[in-house]
Order: C-alpha cells, then structure tokens, then sequence
C-alpha cells in the first residue's frame, strides 16, 4: 500500500469529479499548497510544453503528496526514462503525448510497470 494514497483516482472511483490545474511555469513547491487550498485535487506538470528540470518535477511531485495533491506529469514523446523518473519521485500518473498504436502503448506500459507485469527497474524506494 502507497503512503500516499492517489485522491483523485479514490474520488474518481466513487463517481465524483477530480479537479486540477495545469502548471507551465511556476516552480515553487507552494504550488501545490496553493491547489490544496483553492480546492484543486490534482496538478498537471506541463513538462512537454515547460521548461521543468528534473530536479524541478520532483520537488513539485514530492510537494504535492502530503498535501493530497494528485501529481500527473506530461512528459515529451518517447521520453520513457523521463517517464520513469518522474514516477520514483512521486508522479502519481503520467501522460505519453503522441502515442499512435497499440505496439507503442504496449511498449509504455511495460516500461512503467516492474516485473513481472513489466521492464521497469528498480532504483531504491521510491517516493511514493
């Protein structure tokens, strides 16, 4: 069991919507305080289109999980290893942009799933 359960997949489940917002360039790990109190249930880490770092996803993803803010993060196309990142340092859910066919979803699947449903490997505990 995560330490940090998924609220926006939980009200999801029970019917209810899950609202969010997108970040593009703000930074700051008060992000997420901010959608916590301005009644936001996810955020969405622009890193296709934002200039984040590394270093910068995962601070907003760790940020965002005591507050009970969902992180989601858009990586760029084909960037599995950014992917991969961005879910050992928190990301509670990815978006592959340019995804055309099932062999490529399959792919992506695998790659974020450990064995023996996938290929991802293990690099320590992750965040969640």
């Amino acid at each position: 069991m995560p330490i940090f359960p998924n609220v926006t997949k939980k009200r999801m489940a029970e019917g209810k919507m899950g609202l969010g917002f997108g970040v593009h360039h703000l930074r700051t790990p008060a992000v997420p305080m901010i959608a916590k109190a301005t009644g936001h249930d996810w955020i969405f880490i622009d890193n296709e289109h934002g200039s984040f770092s590394t270093h910068e996803v995962a601070q907003l993803c760790i940020a965002s999980l005591p507050n009970g803010v969902t992180p989601i993060v858009r990586v760029c196309a084909n960037a599995i290893d950014e992917a991969t990142r961005a879910l050992d340092n928190g990301a509670l859910g990815i978006v592959m942009p340019h995804v055309d066919t099932a062999a490529e979803a399959k792919k992506i699947a695998a790659a974020f799933r450990y064995p023996p449903q996938g290929t991802r490997s293990w690099g320590g505990p992750p965040a969640v």
